[in-house]
């Protein structure tokens, strides 16, 4: 009984000993799986932001190109069409490239004027998107990341922005906006098969997870403010968003609705503030891992030991204790090194692999399976052959039996797999042989790399290339790249044709006498602010050609760097401005033309006025007085002035286009034949005149008064210049102004014209004479030799006729002036004959007299009530009106002046026409019978009144205004 009790004893000893020996090994155990468990989660959230911080920093960087290229800065400067076609081929250029969703560039008001899908039906041109928060912050000079919802296509994307300057801390004058779909970071989360994963923006919302259910739910429970803040700027979608009903527990734990416990492993992702990556795995998921296998390995040894230590008692005890732990350690020692080189396997993005002799898949990792797209279950077994084309089949197997054959690694570059979806993928492989502890060959080993987004770059990049390059080719503009220390390393075509060197004369040397010396200072200010980083556009400079000519040019430049951002060297646009210059000076000129014009004009007008109180109040006191009186030669002679005056104003009017012109069909050698015969008698007898005019000549539209008018301010101004004789050349002759005659000549439009030409052999003029000869009053002759409207007359008409007219001269040269007018398809119309003038009537009806001029109305309404008319005056449009809605039904005629101060003639004539339709309204202005005149006529007045008025045509065009039957039009 003894000896069992002490056995029986020492067994229970044993197994109490044994027992407490194992629940301290499942202790020691479960806390080193736990704390391994959560070393992998936390490493793996790292691992995946790095992954992600890569993938999002990549497309950022591509924004930012975007945004530094020529053509975005100019379509968003210039704004006109052939801009923006340059602009949106670069945008659709990158679209491709990068294999993005979408490119495009926004104004500062958020307009897309360059997308990249212009021609699909989801494209975004025209699109404003001025809420959307990614613009917002690049419009402010801040380059963004965004996840957003698109607003026509309604998918998830990330939206790379950044501002668009034309010089460094400049104002953006656009943004670029690249948007990249989801495919990229989808494909990561389905990589992080351990659990959920989850990418959360800074709201807090879900927006890529690898189960679909979860997208779009806010992660942890939100307020509905928080809500509302989401929604505010559409940038996500519209509508309500649900939550996950996750709830933050302690100790790294969350819970859901349900009970059920999650551990949390998140990260941060660089460089993208508020974003981050959460991973959630199961507790129940963990216990299973962590505990099952030391439940089917340590429970039994630990039942095997009690048994053993029972039956051995203190001696078997003792030994099984020492193995225990020996086994222990061996196991854990194991566990950890093959739970390493696993993890090391599944979390490179290389693919590992190893096949039998055969080729036959017998170990791989997820990575091959991500390549591939085939799942573990198909891949197993697999054979190369299943996933190649029959060349890289036999490709593949050469380099294996070189392998087998040498013992040697080896190497397979730039193959491709078809995947199971038919897509292509291309690697490169790095393989060795595997062998059995004999040295016998066994099988093979070997690491992919999928290389399919880099060759897919390096062919953008020389399309790139090759497309900037064909740009720089093509550009009409002369373009230089340097070196720091100004070496030529380019220059493309146009800079050969404009400057004359060849690339080859000056590859990799300086640009000897290039630079005038009155450049150099502002030379070297420009590379010095180039070097410093800062471009600059359209600085007007000059250089030499390799000829030593002199040329104005407009200089633009902008410094390149390395791939470290260092600056090597320069590009230089250098465009020819001499055209320019020469189309600049045309138009101050055609500026100072108008200008003086509209101000002849204005002038004649108002001096038209005070010519009508002369010259009325002239023939008044005229027609007083009996034949034989004195005063009748004095007052004859104001008459006379007055008529020269309202002859000079005639001629402002002219030049200013204010005289309206009766146009008809006409043949210009007939007035020429018309004038020459004036001519003749007029000019001194020591002028030649010759005519060379072409037989087939066009026809013209055009007064027939003014042209001859025209011929013969030509012909005086040629006399004055030939005082001791010389000869008068006029020809005509069927032209063609192209578009290169236009491009230099501001005014003139290309077509079919017909050239009338004046040429003289006189004394000529200098450059200086010539900028000024068309000016009113403008003379090179002596007091009272002329009034210096005649080439002021000359170049009214030809604008009027919607010509153009040139000078060329020298100083002993002679002139020669050339008029062009638009040729016309039609017969010439022969000459009307004139009506006499009948004699003047008298009348009894009543007229109403308006005008804003005092004088004007007491002579008018002294002359015409010495011819029986009853006058009513009013000083201004509203006086009229309230006279006229009173008295209309006994005023038979309106004289009403177009010309005056607040209610003008146009709105007075309106409104009486509205009081009575049927009445009679004369107008009276100092301008032609066009622009306003014929404007009213149009509008129901039944004639017109040329200011001063001559007293008999005046009446006798009342008189046919009262007699005409209604609708009829008189004009004077």
């Amino acid at each position: 009984m003894r000896l069992r009790t002490i056995l029986f004893v020492l067994a229970l000893l044993a197994f109490l000993s044994a027992s407490v020996g194992g629940y301290s090994y499942y202790l020691s155990v479960s806390e080193s799986a736990f704390k391994q468990f959560e070393a992998q989660g936390a490493a793996a959230a790292e691992a995946m932001t790095t992954r992600l911080s890569s993938l999002l920093a990549g497309h950022q960087r591509a924004a930012r190109a975007l945004a530094g290229l020529k053509e975005v800065r100019e379509g968003l400067i210039d704004g006109r069409l052939e801009a923006l076609v340059r602009a949106n081929a670069v945008i659709e250029h990158f679209q491709q490239a990068l294999e993005v969703s979408a490119c495009y560039v926004m104004d500062r008001d958020g307009k897309t004027v360059a997308p990249s899908k212009s021609r699909t039906p989801n494209g975004f041109g025209g699109q404003n998107d001025a809420f959307r928060p990614y613009f917002r912050e690049a419009v402010q000079g801040r380059a963004t990341v965004f996840m957003g919802v698109g607003v026509t296509s309604g998918g998830r994307g990330i939206y790379y922005s950044h501002p668009v300057r034309v010089r460094a801390q400049e104002d953006p004058v656009g943004v670029v906006v690249v948007k990249a779909s989801m495919e990229a970071l989808e494909r990561e989360f389905r990589r992080a098969s351990n659990g959920l994963s989850f990418l959360v923006n800074q709201h807090g919302l879900i927006f890529g997870a690898n189960r679909e259910e979860w997208l779009n739910q806010t992660l942890w429970k939100r307020t509905p403010e928080l809500f509302a803040g989401i929604a505010e700027p559409r940038s996500l979608g519209d509508g309500l968003w649900n939550q996950t009903g996750l709830e933050m527990r302690e100790n790294h734990r969350a819970a859901d609705g349900r009970g059920n416990e999650y551990l949390i492993y998140q990260a941060a992702i660089d460089r993208f503030p508020g974003w981050k990556f959460v991973n959630l795995v199961s507790v129940t998921e963990f216990s299973r891992k962590a505990f099952d296998p030391l439940l089917r390995t340590g429970f039994p040894i630990v039942i095997a030991l009690c048994v053993l230590v029972g039956l051995a008692v203190l001696v078997l005890y003792t030994t099984a204790s020492s193995d225990i732990a020996r086994q222990k350690e061996t196991a854990n020692a194991l566990r950890a090194s093959e739970e390493k080189y696993r993890n090391i396997l599944e979390n490179i993005e290389e693919g590992y692999f190893e096949v039998d002799l055969a080729g036959n898949f017998t170990f791989f990792n997820d990575s091959i399976c991500a390549m591939s797209g085939y799942g573990r279950s198909e891949i197993r077994g697999m054979n190369n052959r299943a996933y190649t084309s029959p060349e890289t089949a036999k490709r593949m197997f050469s380099v294996f039996s070189e392998i087998y054959r040498t013992g040697r690694p080896a190497t397979m570059l730039d193959y491709e797999i078809i995947r199971k979806d038919g897509m292509i993928k291309s690697l490169e492989l790095s393989a060795s042989s595997m062998r059995d502890s004999a040295g016998n060959p066994v099988g093979f080993r070997g690491i992919v790399r999928d290389v399919t987004e880099r060759k897919r770059a390096e062919e953008a990049l020389r399309e790139s290339e090759e497309k900037y390059r064909t740009v720089l080719e093509a550009n009409p503009d002369p373009v230089v790249v340097c070196d720091r220390e100004s070496r030529v390393l380019y220059f493309n075509p146009a800079f050969t044709r404009v400057f004359g060197w060849t690339l080859e004369e000056r590859l990799g040397r300086p640009l000897e006498r290039f630079v005038p010396e009155d450049n150099e200072a502002e030379t070297k200010v420009m590379l010095e602010r180039l070097m410093a980083g800062e471009s600059f556009f359209g600085l007007e400079s000059r250089r030499y050609s390799k000829g030593g000519q002199i040329l104005p040019v407009s200089v633009s430049g902008t410094v390149y760097r390395d791939r470290d951002g260092n600056p090597v060297g320069s590009i230089i646009n250098l465009r020819d401005i001499t055209e320019q210059k020469k189309l600049q000076g045309q138009l101050q000129h055609a500026q100072k033309m108008e200008a003086v014009g509209t101000l002849a004009g204005g002038i004649a007008h108002d001096f038209n006025n005070l010519l009508q109180a002369v010259q009325g109040y002239a023939e008044l006191l005229s027609r007083a007085k009996p034949t034989d009186h004195p005063d009748c030669a004095g007052l004859q002679k104001i008459l006379n002035a007055a008529r020269r005056g309202a002859e000079l104003t005639r001629q402002l009017l002219t030049f200013s286009r204010k005289v309206e012109s009766r146009k008809r069909s006409l043949d210009l050698n007939y007035e020429v034949h018309e004038v020459q015969r004036l001519l003749e008698r007029t000019l001194p007898r020591m002028i030649d005149i010759e005519l060379h005019l072409a037989d087939d000549l066009k026809i013209v539209n055009a007064d027939p008064v003014q042209m001859e008018q025209v011929l013969m301010n030509l012909a005086v101004n040629s006399k004055d210049a030939m005082s001791q004789g010389g000869r008068l050349v006029i020809e005509t002759k069927n032209v063609i102004l192209d578009a290169e005659f236009c491009k230099t000549n501001l005014g003139s439009k290309p077509g079919e014209y017909v050239m009338l030409g004046v040429s003289d052999t006189g004394h000529g003029m200098d450059n200086r004479t010539i900028a000024h000869i068309f000016e009113p009053f403008y003379t090179t002759k002596g007091p009272g030799k002329g009034t210096g409207l005649g080439l002021a007359m000359v170049y009214g008409i030809v604008k009027d006729h919607e010509g153009y007219i040139t000078c060329h001269s020298a100083p002993g040269v002679g002139t020669t002036f050339k008029i062009y007018l638009p040729a016309v398809d039609e017969p010439a119309e022969i000459p009307e004959e004139r009506t006499p003038i009948t004699r003047v009537k008298k009348g009894s009806e009543t007229i109403l007299l308006v005008d804003d001029e005092e004088f004007v109305r007491d002579v008018a309404v002294q002359l015409l009530r010495e011819f029986g008319y009853t006058v009513l005056t009013a000083a201004n449009g509203e006086a009229a009106l309230e006279i006229y809605r009173k008295e209309h039904g006994r005023i038979d005629l309106v004289i009403l002046d177009l010309i005056m101060p607040g209610m003008g003639g146009m709105k007075c004539l309106g409104e009486l026409l509205k009081i009575n339709p049927q009445g009679r309204v004369l107008v009276a202005s100092g301008y032609s019978a066009g622009g306003p005149a014929r404007e009213a006529i149009d509008a129901g007045a039944r004639g017109y009144l040329g200011k001063p008025y001559d007293i008999d045509k005046m009446l006798t065009v009342i008189r046919e205004v009262l007699e005409k039957l209604a609708g009829g039009v008189t004009v004077h």
